[in-house]
C-alpha cells in the first residue's frame, strides 16, 4: 500500500468527510477506535465513531475518589534488563501491589516518561495535586507505601513536609496541579 494511503497510527482509518460516500457523521460505518499500537480504547462522551476526547463533566462525577499509585513497569534504573528477567520497575509493581495500603490503588504503566530518574511512580486522586517520584528501589517499598497512604488520607493531595516520607521529600520528579471540572470542561 502506498504510504499515502497507509494513514496515521492511532487513527481510526476508513472513509473521512467530504467523500462521496459520507456526507455526515451519522453515515460513518461502526468502527473500534484504536490507540497507538491498534489496541482497542473506550470512546468517552461521544458517538461511537468519535475518537476520546476529555471526560465529560458526568465521567468526572462519577470518578472514585480515591488515590491511585501508578507505577511504572518499564523502568531499567539504568540498567540493561537480562532477557527472561523482570525489570527494576516491574519488580517494585510487584512488591508494591503485594502490600496492603488502605485507600490506595496500585495500578501498573507502561511507562511514565522519566526514564533517566530509575524507577519511578506517580501519586494522583481526582480534585489533588499529583506528584511524580524519580530514583526508587525496592528498598524504598515501605516509605513509598506510608506516603501513599498519607496522601489518600488527605483532601488536596498535599501531606505536610515534615509528615512526607523521606524519599518523597528528596526524590521528587514533578508535582502537578489538580484540574478542575472548569478545565476539563472547556
Amino acid at each position: 500500500m502506498p504510504l499515502a494511503k497507509a494513514g496515521k497510527a492511532g487513527g481510526r482509518g476508513g472513509p473521512t468527510f467530504g467523500s462521496p460516500r459520507i456526507r455526515k457523521p451519522g453515515d460513518l460505518p461502526a468502527q473500534t477506535v484504536t490507540g497507538g499500537r491498534g489496541v482497542p480504547r473506550p470512546v468517552i462522551g461521544g458517538p461511537s465513531w468519535a475518537a476520546p476526547r476529555w471526560p465529560t463533566l458526568a465521567a468526572f462525577e462519577r470518578l472514585e475518589m480515591g488515590a491511585t499509585l501508578y507505577v511504572c513497569t518499564t523502568c531499567k534504573a539504568g540498567s540493561p534488563v537480562p532477557e527472561g528477567e523482570l525489570s527494576p520497575g516491574a519488580r517494585l509493581h510487584v512488591a508494591l501491589v503485594a502490600a496492603d495500603v488502605p485507600d490506595v490503588r496500585v495500578v501498573g504503566v507502561e511507562c511514565l516518561s522519566a526514564c533517566n530518574t530509575g524507577c519511578a511512580v506517580s501519586l494522583t486522586k481526582p480534585g489533588a495535586w499529583s506528584y511524580v517520584y524519580g530514583r526508587l528501589t525496592l528498598d524504598d517499598v515501605p516509605a513509598i507505601l506510608e506516603g501513599a497512604g498519607k496522601y489518600a488520607a488527605t483532601t488536596d493531595g498535599i501531606v505536610p513536609w515534615r509528615d512526607r516520607p523521606t524519599v518523597f521529600r528528596k526524590q521528587s520528579i514533578a508535582r502537578i496541579p489538580p484540574l478542575t471540572l472548569d478545565e476539563a470542561a472547556e
